[in-house]
């Protein structure tokens, strides 16, 4: 089972989007990753190919994390607007609520209704087709971020 979970994990390898959600799931530890390729190689349950293929995950997982740790040192004075009002934590993908008129992060409001289907704001019916990207809110994050980025050099 082990051998195939990382198999499975290695052919996602590739995947900055993976890397990352890894890296912030609250569930990982470069323990974890580490000793599964440990116990996987010593056991040999591994092609060359494979081992290869995880092995490049378990180090950008731990890119991942250190660049989120970076990022989160570069956000503790971000403006009120680029805050997730339910989890106060800075937006990445902003969405606007139909509904109440609020502006939350897609991960936050994607997690809320797979719960519950109605705004957390107002508690009126609510369904993944009645948000939409606040891409001008996105566009103004992403720049400030670029712009704490260069600060920090």
């Amino acid at each position: 089972m082990l051998c195939d979970l990382c198999s499975i994990f290695g052919l996602f390898s590739s995947s900055p989007e993976f890397s990352k959600e890894c890296a912030t799931s609250g569930y990982y530890t470069p323990e974890l990753l580490g000793s599964a390729l440990t116990i996987s190689s010593k056991l040999n349950l591994f092609t060359a190919d494979k081992k290869r293929l995880f092995a490049l995950l378990v180090a950008n997982v731990e890119d991942a994390k250190n660049a989120g740790a970076q990022d989160e040192n570069l956000v503790k004075d971000a403006p009120e607007e680029f805050l997730d009002p339910l989890m106060f934590t800075l937006m990445r993908n902003p969405f606007y609520l139909l509904t109440s008129k609020m502006m939350v992060d897609h991960k936050t409001i994607k997690q809320h209704l797979l719960n519950e289907s109605f705004d957390p704001f107002n508690r009126a019916p609510l369904i993944i087709d009645m948000i939409e990207p606040a891409t001008a809110l996105k566009e103004k994050i992403d720049s400030w971020i670029s712009q704490k980025r260069l600060e920090a050099v």
